[in-house]
């Protein structure tokens, strides 16, 4: 059978061993693709033979081997993408105890788990994907970008919270529906504009406040810090407000 050939019916312990007699089997690859079939290992053993199939000899092919008696063994059970999802999940939300959370963040806390797993499920889509899928592809990659920046905003409030026990604001009053195209743009543009100068103001006055011994002086930086981290946080989430209404 040439590898191309096996892309018709993708049989899983075919492609394992055609995988196998390619001139440069990857020892990590071959690893996961012995613990059994999944989605995740077929999807692997998809794009290793696609990458055979463009430096290996074009007459490559699997030649089954000869029948011989089975012995009974033991597998593992392999992993699943739930599974994958699910212990990555545990790792990535093992610093927040949701009954600490005061209630405004809890239900941000919420919405960070939904954009979590939608982001996984888009991920796990993506890897399925044949190479020729490119504007699919990248329409998913955009929407993971996305949700990727909007998870970030909702981090920010958390880690600001941990940190100083107050709650940045989560919301933004603009009208859009008001504003024609060109003064969103514009607004748009200033709000970038002034998040990168607050950016750089915060960072000089947290090196102050890192360094001063006055006490008056350290409580003036640090409501400076909490007045303008406010205003940046909310400027941002006008931001991401604009670019999804200008989608």
């Amino acid at each position: 059978m040439k590898i191309k050939d096996w892309f018709k019916a993708k049989d899983f312990e075919k492609g394992v061993e055609l995988y196998k007699s390619t001139s440069k089997p990857k020892r990590s690859v071959l690893k996961q693709l012995e613990k059994g079939k999944s989605r995740a290992s077929l999807s692997m053993l998809i794009r290793e033979l696609r990458q055979a199939m463009k430096f290996d000899k074009p007459n490559l092919i699997y030649k089954p081997k000869p029948s011989t008696p089975k012995q009974e063994k033991t597998f593992t059970k392999p992993s699943q993408p739930i599974e994958v999802r699910e212990e990555s999940a545990k790792q990535y939300f093992k610093s927040v105890v949701y009954a600490e959370l005061p209630q405004e963040l809890k239900a941000r806390y919420r919405l960070l788990k939904d954009f979590f797993y939608d982001m996984c499920d888009l991920k796990l889509e993506l890897n399925d994907m044949p190479d020729k899928a490119v504007k699919q592809a990248l329409i998913i990659q955009i929407e993971i970008d996305k949700m990727d920046q909007k998870k970030q905003l909702i981090w920010d409030e958390i880690d600001y919270w941990k940190a100083t026990g107050k709650i940045l604001k989560q919301e933004t009053d603009i009208d859009l529906k008001s504003m024609d195209l060109q003064k969103i743009i514009l607004k748009k543009t200033s709000l970038q504009s002034s998040v990168y100068h607050m950016n750089s103001r915060l960072k000089n006055w947290q090196t102050q406040l890192e360094s001063s011994k006055d006490a008056e002086q350290k409580r003036n930086l640090e409501s400076q810090i909490h007045r303008t981290t406010n205003k940046k946080h909310k400027n941002e989430m006008t931001i991401k407000k604009i670019e999804d209404f200008l989608e």
